[in-house]
C-alpha cells in the first residue's frame, strides 16, 4: 500500500463484485493467501471451484481489473488494499472507544456484529482463521494508540475544585497557581469552589470525575487526612480515589481575638476561660475541620470550657469575630495576616510546635502547653486512573511555579512555607497524616 492512496469503500467493493456477476456472498480471499497463511483453513460449504482456487493460488492479488465477468477469480479476488481498508473502516468507530487500558480481548465481540453486507466475503473471525483474527485486532490496537497520542494534554479547559468559600485564604493561595498554570500549559485553568461538609463535598466531587486530568482537586488536610478518620462514613478513600500530585504549602493556623478583647496573651486568655465556662465561643470550619480539633485541644489541654461553633470558611469566622458575634478561633496566617498588621486582630498564639517566620513575636501554643502542635497543608491531587503521564506533566509545572521566587514569597507573605514534592512523597505524607490525627479526633469526641 503506497502512502497517499485512495482506499476503497464498502459500497464500491460491492459494486465491482456486483459488476463482475457475483452474486451472492463468497468466502474470503483466502484463495489468495499463500499456504503458510491457510493452515487449519477448512473448505467447507466453499463451491468446488472455490476450494480449488484456495488450494491452487499463491498470493493476494493487487489487480482485479482483468478478472472475468462471473469467473471464480472475479468472485474471490480481493486485493490488500481494499482487504485492510474493509477491517480498518469497520473498527474506525470503535478505535475512539477503546480506553488504553483495556484489553484488546474486548474487542472481539465486535466481529459478531457484522452486517450482511459487511459479510459478503464471511467476515466473521471463524471463517477467517486465527491469524487473520490476530492482524485485525492488531490494527485496532494500533490505530488506538495512535488515536491517543494525537490527543495531547491538555485538550480542553482545566478545572480547579476549591473545596472552600470563594474570597477565603484558600483562594489566595489556588488562584494565583491557576493562573500560572494556564499560561505554561497554553489551555485555560479555572478554580470551582464547591464548599461545605468541611471540604468533603468538592472532594467527593472530584472523586467521581473522569481521570483525564482536566479535573483537579486543591487538597487540604481536612478532607484528606482528618474527615476520613470521622465516625461518618465517606464516599470516597483518599488512597483509592485519588492520584496525588504535589504538596503545595503547609503552615500554621493562628489564635486570634478583637484587638479590645481582655486577654493581652495566650497565658491571660486561658485564665478568662476557666474563669468563664462557657462563654468562649470559638469558630472553625467545620465539624472535625483542623481549625475545629484545634480550638478543641486547645480547651481540653488548658482544661478551659469553650463552645464551638462551626462555619463553611475562615472569612466569615473573621468577620464575625470583628463584629463581636464570636470571640475567638482558629484561623489561617494568610487570612488574618492584614487584620493583625492593621491593628484590628490580636494574633495570641500559633498552633505549629513552632513559631512562624511570619510572625516570630508570637508564640507557639506548645511554649506553654507543651505537645500542642496543629497544622494545614494543601496540595494539589487528581481522580484516581489519571494517565501517569498527565499525573508527570503536571507535577512538573505546578513544582516548577511553587519555585519561582514570585510564588514562594508569595506563600511566605501568607504565612505559608512552599513545599512541592514528587507525587510518590506526597501520597506517603498523605498516609502518615492519616494517623496522626487519630489522638486529636479523640480529643474532641467527634461522634456522628
Amino acid at each position: 500500500m503506497t502512502p497517499g492512496t485512495k482506499y476503497p469503500s464498502f459500497k464500491s467493493v460491492w459494486q465491482r463484485r456486483q459488476t463482475v456477476g457475483c452474486g451472492k456472498p463468497v468466502s474470503l480471499a483466502i484463495s489468495r493467501l499463500p499456504k503458510s497463511s491457510r493452515s487449519g483453513v477448512k473448505h467447507r460449504r466453499m463451491s468446488k471451484p472455490l476450494a480449488k482456487a484456495v488450494t491452487n493460488r499463491g498470493s493476494l492479488t493487487s489487480d482485479t481489473s482483468s478478472a472475468v465477468p462471473g469467473s471464480t477469480d472475479a468472485c474471490t479476488s480481493l486485493t490488500l488494499e481494499e482487504l485492510t481498508f474493509i477491517i480498518i473502516s469497520r473498527f474506525n468507530s470503535l478505535i475512539h472507544q477503546v480506553n488504553h487500558t483495556q484489553t484488546i480481548q474486548s474487542i472481539k465481540p465486535a466481529f459478531k456484529s457484522l452486517s450482511q453486507k459487511e459479510r459478503f466475503m464471511n467476515f466473521s473471525l471463524q471463517r477467517y482463521g486465527k491469524r487473520l483474527r490476530q492482524f485485525g485486532l492488531g490494527l485496532v490496537a494500533i490505530a488506538a494508540s495512535l488515536s491517543h497520542a494525537a490527543d495531547p494534554y491538555p485538550s480542553k479547559t482545566i478545572t480547579i475544585v476549591n473545596p472552600w468559600a470563594a474570597g477565603g485564604p484558600s483562594d489566595a493561595i489556588i488562584r494565583p497557581i491557576a493562573q500560572q498554570l494556564s499560561t505554561r500549559l497554553g489551555q485555560s485553568v479555572i478554580v470551582e469552589n464547591k464548599a461545605g461538609a468541611t471540604g468533603t463535598i468538592g472532594a467527593a466531587a472530584v472523586a467521581k470525575a473522569t481521570p483525564d486530568g482536566h479535573t483537579l482537586f486543591f487538597a487540604h488536610v481536612n478532607p484528606i487526612a482528618i474527615s476520613p478518620s470521622l465516625p461518618q462514613k465517606l464516599s470516597y478513600d483518599p488512597i483509592k480515589d485519588f492520584a496525588p500530585i504535589t504538596l503545595i504549602a503547609s503552615g500554621p493556623a493562628v489564635l486570634v481575638v478583637r484587638s479590645d478583647f481582655p486577654a493581652k496573651n495566650l497565658s491571660e486568655f486561658i485564665a478568662y476561660a476557666r474563669a468563664n465556662p462557657g462563654k468562649i465561643s470559638y469558630g472553625s470550619v467545620g465539624l472535625g475541620s483542623n481549625t475545629h480539633l484545634a480550638g478543641s485541644l486547645l480547651g481540653h489541654m488548658a482544661k478551659a470550657d469553650m463552645l464551638h461553633v462551626p462555619y463553611k470558611g475562615s472569612a466569615t469566622i473573621q468577620t464575625d469575630i470583628l463584629g463581636g458575634s464570636l470571640t475567638t478561633g482558629f484561623v489561617t496566617l494568610s487570612g488574618a495576616q492584614g487584620l493583625i498588621q492593621d491593628g484590628r486582630m490580636r494574633a495570641l498564639a500559633v498552633s505549629t510546635a513552632k513559631r512562624s517566620s511570619v510572625l516570630p513575636d508570637v508564640p507557639a501554643v506548645a511554649e506553654l502547653l507543651p505537645g500542642f502542635e496543629i497544622s494545614g497543608w494543601y496540595g494539589l491531587m487528581a481522580p484516581a486512573n489519571t494517565p501517569p503521564d498527565v499525573i508527570r506533566r503536571l507535577n512538573a509545572e505546578v513544582t516548577a511555579i511553587l519555585r519561582t521566587p514570585e510564588m514562594s514569597a508569595r506563600l511566605r507573605d501568607g504565612g505559608m512555607e512552599s513545599s512541592p514534592t514528587t507525587s510518590e512523597a506526597f501520597g506517603e505524607y498523605i498516609k502518615a497524616e492519616l494517623g496522626r490525627w487519630v489522638n486529636a479526633i479523640k480529643v474532641a469526641n467527634i461522634k456522628e
